[in-house]
């Protein structure tokens, strides 16, 4: 017969192992630091708040992805205490790791982040999604940003689940999907020096009532110099049309997306060809219905002059038709 001594015992015993078995990354009001081992990305969050510690642990785990690289940098501490804040990682960046410290007097973290750059530019936030606080991640996708709200919740959730409300944004790493902006995201595109878009391609979200772009170049055989910006072409819910002057044609675009007006302005990048190259012979494309996808090729041998554009507020879209010309001496 066991003795009531030794049965608090084994429950003891089984208790801590039981929770020295759930491996958390750091201790109620410890330091938090985690980083995933190098070409590994984050596969699965977890967090369980505690009322007595007024304050959270974390476990991370992670899986091996072949874009994955050991290009990484801190942030630097994203907040402040009490504060709300939001956090992505810049460029085309994932987040790879997780450093926080706990202040017992405002009994709030401050948190810092592992941005990793992806082999090559690999990166997606076509394929972006929101997740609560706990799950697990299939091995193709990577966290890119995390959006925590504190303050929000007190008065609408029970004790147990006071503190923070937690949105992580995951993105696909996959080859061919090189969107150069996600939706509401800025789009800053230039093609390298002495190279000039040959295709142009684009796709409209319904929900986000935006667009992502994509862009490809090519060298152009007559060099280029004298590249300068156009300045805002356009304001909200605007048709517009932009040529670039002389003999200038586009290589680069700018764009900011604004929410209420689920719309865009564009802000243009102008270059011109070495010596005496002439833009010439120049035709206009058919235009993209309202929600539809883009996919245009600029022929050899033709370069992007223009464009033309008419906004849509029951489609929140924009259509457009670009003035492409031939380049030669």
């Amino acid at each position: 017969m066991m003795l009531p001594y030794n049965v608090g015992y084994v429950f003891f015993i089984v208790f801590y192992l039981a929770k020295v078995g759930e491996s958390w990354k750091n201790g109620f009001d410890k330091p938090l630091d985690f980083t995933c081992p190098v070409n590994k990305v984050i596969s699965t969050i977890r967090s369980i708040h505690e009322n007595w510690a007024e304050d959270r642990r974390w476990d991370f785990n992670c899986i091996w992805n072949k874009f994955a690289s050991n290009i990484c940098s801190w942030s630097g501490y994203v907040n402040s205490m009490d504060q709300t804040f939001a956090f992505q990682c810049p460029g085309n960046g994932y987040i790879a790791g997780v450093h926080s410290i706990h202040e017992n007097w405002a009994e709030d973290r401050r948190f810092k982040f592992y941005c990793c750059q992806p082999k090559g530019l690999l990166f997606s936030r076509l394929n972006c999604f929101n997740i609560v606080i706990s799950g697990t991640f299939i091995a193709d996708y990577a966290v890119v940003a995390l959006l925590i709200v504190e303050g929000l919740t007190r008065k609408n959730m029970t004790p147990s689940n006071v503190g923070f409300i937690f949105c992580i944004v995951i993105c696909i790493v996959q080859y061919g999907l090189c969107w150069k902006n996600g939706y509401d995201l800025p789009l800053n595109f230039v093609c390298p020096a002495n190279k000039m878009i040959s295709y142009i391609r684009s796709v409209h979200n319904n929900v986000a009532e935006d667009r992502v772009w994509d862009f490809k170049c090519r060298r152009n055989p007559y060099g280029s110099n004298g590249c300068s910006w156009s300045g805002w072409v356009n304001s909200w819910d605007e048709t517009f049309a932009f040529i670039c002057p002389d003999n200038r044609y586009i290589s680069g675009i700018r764009s900011y997306h604004n929410n209420q007006a689920e719309d865009r302005r564009h802000n243009v990048y102008c270059c011109k060809s070495r010596g005496k190259v002439f833009v010439h012979s120049c035709h206009l494309t058919l235009t993209n219905g309202f929600d539809r996808q883009i996919q245009q090729k600029v022929p050899y041998g033709y370069t992007w002059k223009g464009v033309i554009s008419n906004h849509n507020n029951v489609a929140e879209d924009h259509q457009f038709v670009f003035l492409l010309c031939r380049l030669s001496t």
